[in-house]
């Protein structure tokens, strides 16, 4: 496979003033503010502030006391609610996942509203989403092993622990779906190349990813072009505090034990190069940094904007022979000796002359003749084909088979095997950018 350099650019722009329709790429808050005893309270200020960047969004509550919070970026929250005449309620640490509508009711205790009763979101948190998900925040992504064959694929884990999702990053089936039905989504926007279902190039990088999310059935009108579930991925974003990481993961088969089909052809070949560990090596590294934009003297993005960077390099080489399931020419074929292949042990018949024909018996086309009416030729002596009757064209044939596709046992069939695996020689370099901006 050719070196792929993939970059993907997101420019979000979080706009409070109007929230805008459809939030594929993000959560939504719903609930209803009460008193102590029970009533609705109409005008209650609700701001919600990403304790990571600042950003905040704020609403109020309607006559009956209900209020919704729209197009949340995903990331954790305090929520405040405050109102003349009673207590300001905080909840604290609450988190939004993409495209999920969380609840959180409250209650309103009678006091000053410098007087704030804060609680922590450490217990479970309602949801009004209908549909069947399953969620996975980055914590999971990044402690858990993956495969690494090929690169470091959050899609594998919706393999391996979503119920109701079968196949591999390829072909996938979901909810009893069809193949190639179901929408990649990168912070809302499609990824899906011309075959449904797939990455345009490459899936996000690991180092980028806040969440992934597996919606299998249930999902709202905005989904409304898949019948087959969706894949959604929210990017990481920069914080009001610097923040990166580093990794670098390696393979050498210096480490490896051979495998059984090389030792077993070591039993009769001990001395052949070809029956030693095979190369398989894999280096794969990446960072991410992010955090305010800062230009000294100039701007201080705090509270405001933010950018994101994150990088990843697959290096593979894996060159493990797989089966021998191939026949080529033996050296002595391509040198016209056929001797291997005569058996004059063994007859299949005779010829007009009555000539016994053996087994593997080739014949000289140049010395084609009729007797008696019968087309008849002889054999070649020892069944070897002269030099001079062999072209420059079937020689230099004859020289490519030596140089490219020697066999690997000494045996008539089945004496060469291919790699084991499509891609033997394997780049890709992921490049992902993200900026954020509040507009107020």
């Amino acid at each position: 496979m050719n070196s792929k350099c993939v970059v993907m650019f997101l420019l979000t722009l979080s706009l409070t003033v109007s929230p805008l329709p459809g939030q594929m790429d993000r959560g939504t808050i719903n609930g209803t503010v009460k008193d102590a005893s029970g009533g609705v309270l109409s005008g209650v200020e609700i701001k919600a502030t990403n304790q990571n960047t600042g950003l905040q969004t704020t609403t109020l509550s309607n006559d009956v006391g209900d209020y919704r919070l729209l197009r949340m970026t995903v990331g954790t929250y305090r929520i405040a609610f405050s109102l003349p005449g009673f207590k300001t309620f905080e909840r604290t640490d609450f988190n939004v996942s993409v495209g999920q509508v969380h609840r959180l009711d409250v209650r309103l205790e009678i006091g000053e509203v410098s007087d704030s009763v804060i609680v922590s979101a450490n217990s479970e948190m309602l949801s009004e989403n209908a549909l069947v998900s399953t969620t996975l925040q980055n914590e999971v992504i990044t402690d858990l092993p993956i495969s690494f064959s090929g690169g470091r694929i959050a899609e594998n884990f919706a393999f391996a622990v979503t119920p109701g999702v079968e196949g591999d990053n390829w072909e996938s089936f979901m909810g009893g779906g069809q193949a190639f039905s179901k929408e990649v989504l990168i912070d809302g926007i499609s990824a899906s190349a011309q075959i449904q279902g797939n990455f345009l190039e490459t899936p996000a990088s690991m180092e980028a990813i806040q969440e992934f999310k597996v919606q299998t059935s249930g999902m709202s009108a905005e989904y409304g072009r898949t019948s087959g579930g969706v894949f959604s991925y929210a990017l990481k974003s920069g914080t009001n505090d610097f923040h990166g990481s580093l990794l670098h993961y390696g393979r050498n088969e210096a480490l490896n034990a051979n495998t059984w089909m090389n030792n077993w052809n070591l039993a009769d070949d001990p001395h052949n190069p070809r029956y030693k560990r095979a190369r398989d090596r894999e280096v794969l590294w990446g960072g991410s940094a992010g955090g305010p934009i800062y230009i000294p003297g100039l701007y201080k993005g705090r509270d405001r904007s933010f950018f994101f960077f994150a990088v990843e390099h697959d290096k593979r080489e894996d060159y493990e022979l797989g089966t021998l399931d191939r026949t080529v020419p033996l050296p002595a074929f391509l040198d016209g000796d056929f001797s291997a292949l005569l058996d004059t042990t063994k007859t299949v018949g005779t010829d007009a002359l009555g000539r016994p024909v053996y087994s593997g018996q080739i014949y000289n086309p140049a010395t084609l003749r009729q007797e008696g009416g019968k087309w008849v030729s002889d054999p070649f002596p020892g069944n070897i084909i002269p030099k001079s009757q062999i072209s420059p064209a079937s020689a230099r044939i004859a020289d490519l088979f030596r140089k490219q596709y020697p066999p690997s046992v000494n045996r008539l069939t089945n004496n060469n095997a291919g790699t084991a695996t499509n891609s033997p020689w394997f780049r890709l370099t992921q490049y992902t950018m993200k900026g954020d901006h509040q507009l107020s």
